[in-house]
């Protein structure tokens, strides 16, 4: 939409200027403007609402809207969803974030595992809804990234339309992060 706008006030401006003053102070050159919208190659990721309404249906949450960070960016959250039991439950919840107003670039799965003696239990939830995520969005999952979460190691894939990693942050509470990034 900013694309657009600016495009028209730039050839509304060019028409003033060539339109005024006698044929001398008219440029002699002629002025294009060429509007280039912006675009993810995920396709999906261009709809933010089907986007959101998709994960929304993996059983975390509901995404909730498309806003401004009020610093440049933009995102939509899921509460943290908790599960297990202990005083610290576990958590997990889905992040969509870009620095473009008019798609999604990152879209993220947090788990936190603050109960450790549920950790295998933390990481079948993480591994089915890593699963369910890709499912939602139409994507293949990359060969090694579930198995990348049963040895606990980072992962990393790349292919020309996105790319897809899973990291482990270990200290007194476990993140695990899976990371789907558009081109």
């Amino acid at each position: 939409m900013k694309v657009k706008t600016i495009s028209i006030l730039l050839l509304a401006t060019s028409i003033i200027m060539t339109s005024c003053g006698n044929s001398s102070t008219q440029p002699t050159t002629e002025t294009k403007t060429i509007a280039v919208s912006a675009v993810a190659k995920l396709d999906i990721f261009n709809d933010i609402n089907k986007t959101r309404q998709f994960l929304s249906e993996n059983g975390i949450g509901k995404l909730g809207e498309w806003k401004s960070d009020q610093m440049g960016g933009f995102f939509s959250i899921t509460n943290y969803f908790q599960f297990g039991g202990g005083t610290m439950q576990n958590n997990i919840a889905y992040y969509l974030e870009s620095e473009n107003e008019s798609y999604i670039q990152t879209a993220k799965l947090t788990l936190n595992i603050n109960n450790k003696s549920e950790n295998k239990q933390a990481l079948t939830r993480f591994k089915e809804l890593s699963v369910a995520t890709f499912k939602s969005l139409s994507l293949e999952i990359p060969k090694g990234l579930i198995e990348s979460i049963d040895t606990e190691k980072d992962f990393e894939s790349t292919n020309d339309i996105f790319s897809a990693s899973v990291k482990l942050d270990k200290s007194k509470i476990d993140t695990w992060t899976l990371k789907i990034v558009t081109k």
